[in-house]
């Protein structure tokens, strides 16, 4: 087990076939997961020592069906004190089947926590290891702690979202879906109760419990049919329907990364709400889906992001665009509303109020904060009137006034660069479309 890790974590020699990589990458890690599963063990280094975590509170800070989830700190390799969470099975001994229950969840855990530990990005949550003795006999995933908690409680907090931080979100969202994606791992479960918020206003994914590899042999792959009904594609409600086998793919994550975009614009309603999860299967399997949504203050979702949100729900599995296509999609979008200072790959830093509860956590040196700059302004808005059915909504044109001569600095260079290779790349998808 630890040569295999050491073979994914470090890579394979450099003499090693190229065309052979990816195969051998895949089906290392998924002997690694069938090892651990098969004897309860990890590879040593996903172990954390106990002196090096401490709990912050015995109280769980959130409950799920399977899992608690408990605030912590941990001295990290700098010797410096961070916090972090930690994600503890949960058992329900009172049950008839307890032991069976036990020995599946555990096996999961094994699963989420293998695949999870490989997954390096800026959009998603850090898998520090795991505990062993904190919590025993129950095992505990550790994890970085996300300070602003879900993306639905940053909401909550700060409502009402401006299109501008929205767009923001859901293109950190479509590039850590996208990331996933690449690696020949599929989420499973995204929705917003799985989406962190980081300390610099970054979305993050987490909750890896119903991941699976979109190439590997049907023991890996999940057909758990537990999930968010109001998130899951028709395909996966009600698969005879499509002459298929339960079995969540990239193509069921597109349909959910469209959900995610009405649940964030109505700022936390899930789709179909108030309508229960069997009519909810009813409608999806007939083709319906939600209608257009309004955000709190009535402001209807802009075409250009009810376009892409359309696209990404289509009843086929194999007309739903690819995750980078998606991303491109939304990049394009951002830069639209946001002007060319939002081209930039990454979506930009928290607000000033993030930044001061930062310095006055003293997590970070002076110097190391002053690294990151405030986002720009969002561009003004002008508010048009539009004639709905029955009312009178308003929906909101951005715009951006450049005042000349432009200075062609680097920054602006690699904004337009990117703006048309987007561009690009999106003629390339709606050729082929037609």
């Amino acid at each position: 087990m630890n040569l295999i890790d050491s073979i994914l974590t470090y890579g394979l020699p450099k003499k090693f076939p190229a065309e052979h990589h990816s195969t051998f990458v895949n089906t290392a890690h998924q002997c690694l997961i069938r090892l651990s599963e098969a004897s309860g063990r990890f590879p040593d280094q996903l172990i954390i020592n106990n002196d090096q975590v401490k709990l912050i509170n015995k109280n769980p800070v959130n409950n799920g069906g399977f899992a608690e989830v408990y605030r912590g700190r941990r001295i990290d390799l700098l010797g410096s004190n961070v916090e972090v969470a930690f994600k503890v099975l949960r058992y329900h001994d009172y049950m008839p089947d307890a032991n069976e229950q036990r020995q599946r969840m555990e096996k999961m855990f094994c699963k989420e926590a293998l695949i999870w530990q490989y997954l390096k990005h800026d959009n998603i949550v850090t898998f520090l290891g795991i505990d062993l003795t904190t919590f025993s006999p129950r095992l505990a995933m550790v994890a970085e702690w996300m300070r602003n908690g879900s993306i639905l409680d940053y909401m909550v907090r700060r409502s009402p979202f401006s299109m501008y931080t929205i767009d923001c979100q859901l293109k950190d969202i479509a590039a850590g879906l996208a990331y996933l994606h690449s690696q020949n791992v599929v989420h499973g479960d995204l929705c917003g109760r799985n989406i962190l918020v980081d300390k610099r206003g970054h979305a993050r994914l987490t909750d890896f419990g119903l991941t699976a590899f979109t190439e590997s042999d049907t023991a890996l792959k999940s057909s758990v049919r537990s999930g968010s009904p109001p998130w899951m594609a028709p395909e996966l409600l009600v698969p005879d329907q499509f002459g298929l086998k339960f079995q969540r793919t990239c193509a069921s994550d597109i349909y959910a990364f469209a959900c995610v975009c009405c649940e964030l614009w109505s700022e936390g309603l899930p789709p179909f709400h108030p309508i229960p999860y069997p009519g909810i299967i009813i409608k999806v399997s007939a083709g319906e889906r939600p209608e257009r949504p309004d955000d709190t203050l009535g402001y209807t979702m802009p075409e250009n992001l009810w376009e892409i949100t359309q696209l990404c729900w289509q009843q086929e599995p194999v007309n739903r665009p690819h995750s980078f296509t998606v991303s491109v999609m939304v990049q394009e979008l951002s830069a639209h509303h946001s002007g060319v200072h939002s081209t930039t790959a990454k979506s930009p830093i928290g607000s000033k109020w993030e930044a001061e509860t930062d310095a006055s956590s003293g997590s970070e040196s002076d110097e190391e904060s002053s690294k990151f700059i405030q986002p720009p302004v969002p561009p003004r808005a002008i508010q048009k009137r539009r004639k709905g059915k029955g009312r009178s909504t308003i929906s909101r044109i951005h715009e951006t006034v450049i005042f000349g001569p432009v200075q062609w600095g680097p920054i602006l260079r690699e904004s337009f660069s990117l703006l048309s290779k987007s561009l690009r790349c999106v003629k390339q998808w709606r050729s082929h479309i037609v």
